[in-house]
């Protein structure tokens, strides 16, 4: 085989491997650091600026490929050995969530091994590939990405799904093995890896077991299995099940936490007027198995929807044989749907006369789609005139953070500007909303009304709610305290293109950690759009006293790597929007989105007045943003294919510009050529992951965020126009 071949290969293989490695250590990681935006972004910067680390530096002083290679095998599998046993290495109750300090530090350090020595290997190879062809670093650029693409659709479609994550390591030291095997001299020099290699597939088996053994922290773990939604865990303690998905326990059986359960259930109910009347239609999205749905079954003929979109979490309920979730999933008229929650209410022309949201967190922009306007709106269509809809939000009886009031009056405005009636019942650690048109929310005696409800339950076993429990729960002092709590609180409308429940829930979540950081994350809110813009000068005016051709080409993929990152999280938002969280297409977004950054790369290399193409696709790539703002107004009418072509051309318009760039990076060294400039584009996706999701979308909303982008492209043109002339 040519070396060229080999060389193609090899860079494909690379490609291929650090994205399934990535995509596995992300999804480990959400399960055990509890993942919200905020976390994913740490993570996922901790890997970017890991991988700029080893393209800058290490990638040009290790001149063997083989070496970095070995360095990737080993950190692999260590790195993953640590990572589950890492609440046991800090010292951590079990259940106790990881602070922020300490999950910035241990990922980072967990991750830095196998990124650095990936993040060197593309420098390498860069150099290498140079020393033979004369666009060595546009192939090597080229052929990464094919293997990006490649590996981001496998482990979507097939890894995920079949392979537990120490076979898929051991798929990825196979293939690295193999590169290896094509490049020594002598083969004998390969054995004691083969050794290692066959070792752990030996005892992987068992190694998978005391992995997941010590990530639980010795618990009794009954079933452990990645969906393609996520980690779904079993724990059993004596005859009490407790179900995990993502980290985060969803299901507790047979002795839920009955006082909410029953609150969030009966209240309502009670006070809904048409309680006599025995087909009642209900929807439960999400959260119903474990108590909710036990709670709905003492009403007679209620006819139940219950949406939860991962189909493995029922097929794990049935092997327990818990009495209590065999009792709910038999209920006769009771349909379960795995669908999202928004394409359900688009797809199924139903009526409901109750509408319950299970979701009591708004951790991430899939769950901030379920608390907007616009989906309340969506909502509000398949409820009967007089129908409740209820849901609850973190609370307190006694003291409510600046973070808790924020984000219940934000989203007792955001329900005001849908329904005509709004009832908040203050709970301690949960308040109950119940919104609708029907004015009986505005009764002012809600106690009466409610305790009249009780003579419709067939069944009052082991309920809690009666008379003297209703006097207790229902004081006048809890709802005073809740509405002189929320008074002087402004508040503000969390809208599909503006989620800022999101932010405000992210502040709440690092409050229990640092004072210092969440009267941060509220500072922030307070900047303004006009002053991210002044931030631009800063560099703008930097670079163009220094006149320095070379910075102005790192700043420009810089800020590709900004836009792209920042590019994709839009249109995929944007997407789930419109069409609700559909995992495999999804998949089709992140597939286009690196097809386009392919092909786009192929493009680029091919060029000749690199100059004038870099000036153009900065051109286009102000246009595209413009363009975006523009199809944001009518997303709601897209066809998904257009989200596929708006993927893929972002990748196109992004990949383009870095084989350009180099080309025009006058430099001898090839690999100092490649080390800046790939740096240049992992630091920018760093910050983009960053700020991205937990900053820009939850406070400026998608539109300013996209006039952001055209801002810092027209800065970066400008650069580039200037710098070339110096």
């Amino acid at each position: 085989m040519a070396i060229t071949k080999k060389l193609f290969l090899f860079i494909f293989i690379t490609g291929f491997s650090g994205i399934v490695a990535q995509l596995l250590f992300l999804r480990e990681m959400l399960v055990i650091y509890y993942g919200n935006e905020f976390t994913l972004g740490i993570i996922l910067a901790n890997w970017l600026i890991s991988e700029a680390l080893g393209s800058f530096y290490l990638g040009r002083r290790i001149k063997s490929y083989n070496l970095l290679i070995i360095i990737f095998i080993f950190s692999l599998f260590f790195s993953f050995i640590i990572l589950r046993n890492i609440k046991n290495i800090l010292n951590l109750p079990f259940g106790q969530v990881i602070p922020l300090h300490l999950i910035f530090l241990s990922s980072f350090f967990i991750l830095l091994p196998i990124s650095i020595s990936h993040g060197a290997l593309f420098t390498n190879f860069a150099s290498h590939l140079s020393s033979f062809l004369k666009k060595g670093i546009s192939l090597t650029y080229f052929y990464e990405t094919l293997g990006t693409l490649f590996g981001g659709l496998f482990f979507t479609i097939f890894l995920i799904k079949y392979l537990t994550p120490l076979k898929i390591i051991a798929l990825i030291i196979f293939l690295n093995l193999l590169i290896l095997f094509l490049s020594f001299k002598k083969y004998w020099q390969l054995f004691p890896f083969l050794f290692f290699y066959f070792f752990f597939l030996f005892n992987l088996k068992k190694a998978e077991v005391n992995t997941i053994k010590a990530l639980w922290q010795n618990r009794n773990v009954i079933y452990y299995h990645n969906s393609i939604y996520g980690n779904i865990t079993v724990l059993k303690d004596e005859e009490q099940y407790t179900l995990f998905h993502n980290g985060v326990p969803i299901i507790v059986s047979p002795l839920p936490f009955i006082q909410s359960l029953q609150d969030f259930i009966h209240l309502p109910l009670l006070l809904y007027q048409k309680i006599n009347n025995k087909n009642l239609k209900i929807l439960f999205i999400s959260g119903g198995i474990g108590g909710n749905l036990n709670e709905l079954k003492r009403y007679e003929d209620l006819e139940i929807d219950y949406l939860e979109i991962d189909p493995e979490i029922f097929k794990v309920l049935k092997k327990l044989k818990s009495p209590l979730i065999e009792k709910e999933l038999n209920i006769k008229k009771l349909k379960i749907y795995h669908l999202d929650a928004r394409y359900f209410l688009r797809k199924f022309n139903k009526e409901y006369d109750l509408i319950y949201l299970g979701l009591k967190e708004i951790s991430d922009l899939t769950l901030a789609r379920l608390f907007t306007k616009e989906f309340f709106l969506l909502l509000k269509r398949r409820l009967k005139k007089d129908g409740f809809f209820i849901f609850s939000l973190p609370g307190s009886l006694t003291y409510l953070p600046q973070e808790l009031k924020l984000i219940n009056k934000t989203l007792l405005n955001t329900l005001k500007k849908v329904f005509n009636y709004v009832l908040i019942i203050p709970g301690d650690e949960y308040n109950i909303f119940i919104s609708s048109d029907n004015e009986i929310l505005n009764n002012e005696n809600l106690l009466a009304t409610i305790a009249d409800g009780l003579k419709y339950l067939k069944d009052k076993n082991d309920l809690i709610i009666n008379e003297n429990y209703l006097r207790l729960r229902l004081k006048e002092n809890y709802f005073l305290f809740l509405s002189q709590s929320l008074a002087n609180i402004k508040g503000k409308i969390n809208t599909d293109f503006s989620p800022i429940a999101l932010y405000y829930f992210l502040s709440y979540f690092n409050s229990h950690f640092s004072l210092f950081l969440s009267q941060f994350f509220l500072s922030l809110e307070k900047i303004r759009f006009s002053y991210l813009l002044f931030f631009l000068i800063v560099p703008f005016v930097f670079l163009l006293l220094k006149r320095d051709k070379k910075k102005g080409l790192a700043f420009l993929i810089f800020t590709t790597g900004f836009y792209s990152l920042l590019t994709s999280l839009i249109i995929s938002f944007a997407f789930q929007i419109a069409y609700g969280y559909l995992y495999y297409q999804i998949g089709f977004l992140t597939t286009a989105l690196m097809a386009g950054f392919a092909l786009g790369s192929y493009f680029g290399k091919e060029r000749k007045n690199n100059y004038l193409w870099l000036i153009i696709f900065e051109l286009l790539l102000i246009l595209f943003s413009l363009f975006l703002l523009f199809q944001m107004k009518i997303v709601y009418h897209l066809s998904p294919f257009y989200f596929i072509f708006f993927s893929f051309l972002a990748g196109f318009l992004g990949g383009a510009e870095f084989p350009l760039a180099s080309e025009l990076y006058e430099e001898e060294d090839k690999s100092k050529v490649a080390g800046t400039l790939y740096t240049g584009d992992l630091l920018g996706g760093f910050l983009s992951g960053i700020l991205g999701s937990s900053f820009l979308i939850p406070l400026l909303g998608i539109q300013q965020s996209l006039i952001f982008l055209i801002f810092l492209k027209i800065t970066s043109g400008l650069i580039l126009l200037f710098s070339q002339r110096a």
